[in-house]
């Protein structure tokens, strides 16, 4: 890996971005500004999360005309399990009988962003989703109604430790949050867990299901991928100034940053989106977590 550089302040390096730690915030961390995330939010709310197919509207004109990519609407995991698609693993369908997952975590409140191509997709996709109080919760993160949410980044809450999203992110984090557990929460795993969900927050470029991506056509056409690419985009003022960190994992090449020396792509990681203490990315977080307090 080259060496990092620094740009005015921040640190770079390929493929992640965050404050460079010469530049200390000594006050609490301040919360999103309102323009940035109003935009996103109200997009998403206008999506009829009601029944399947779960397709915003604005997105719907160009994923139907998609003659070369697959969509796929299944109401159960039984529909699922006897589907071509259980177990493939070149499956590149779009599963759009499951709920999509545009982002996670509280975003008037989070202070680290990870921005990943799209939500894939695990065997026990449909079987999470029958759960409805996990599918209530997703439905609530989408509109950021979080009064009755106890972990907006629904992925580590461990109620949920069953799903493939708990199971996917915790690996990813579990360095992360072993060290948070012994440094801030008493050895308390499950309240560190607690803590990075009120923190950290993912958004997916790509919001709509898939066991592997293949919808690049789709990918420089979505509304929705406009929103995801423009709120990040919003953020980096604010990462430039070190409120806020943003980690790119997956899909740089995507998001069309203005500022290309800001973010680089690179491909090793992005290709494992891996988040441990032996990554930049991990790193990035744990400094987060370091230099500013919690509220």
């Amino acid at each position: 890996m080259s060496e990092p550089s620094i740009l005015d302040g921040p640190r770079v390096i390929r493929g992640f971005f965050w404050r460079d730690e010469s530049n200390r915030v000594n006050n609490a961390r301040p919360t999103i500004r309102y323009y940035e995330m109003i935009k996103l939010v109200e997009f998403w709310k206008s999506c009829d999360l009601s029944k399947p197919p779960f397709v915003h509207d604005a997105d719907r004109p160009y994923i139907e005309a998609a003659k070369n990519v697959g969509k796929v609407i299944l109401r159960s995991h039984r529909a699922f399990v006897e589907h071509p698609t259980f177990g493939d693993r070149n499956d590149s369908s779009l599963h759009l009988g499951l709920l999509p997952i545009p982002f996670q975590g509280n975003l008037s409140k989070a202070d680290v962003f990870i921005v990943l191509l799209n939500p894939g997709l695990g065997l026990s996709a449909y079987q999470t989703e029958e759960d409805k109080e996990h599918a209530e919760q997703v439905r609530l993160i989408i509109k950021q109604e979080l009064a009755n949410v106890p972990f907006p980044f629904l992925s580590l809450n461990p109620d949920y430790a069953w799903t493939g999203g708990f199971q996917w992110w915790e690996r990813k984090l579990r360095n992360v949050i072993e060290l948070v557990a012994a440094g801030q929460c008493k050895g308390n795993y499950a309240e560190a867990l607690r803590l990075l969900s009120q923190r950290l927050a993912a958004i997916e470029l790509f919001p709509y299901r898939s066991r592997t991506f293949n919808a690049a056509s789709l990918r420089s056409r979505l509304p929705s991928v406009r929103e995801a690419r423009d709120f990040v985009q919003r953020l980096l003022p604010r990462a430039k100034n070190g409120e806020v960190t943003i980690i790119v994992s997956r899909g740089i090449k995507s998001i069309g940053i203005d500022d290309h020396e800001l973010v680089n792509y690179d491909a090793k990681h992005a290709r494992g989106a891996s988040l441990s203490l032996a990554t930049p990315g991990g790193r990035a977080i744990v400094n987060a977590l370091k230099l500013r307090p919690p509220q």
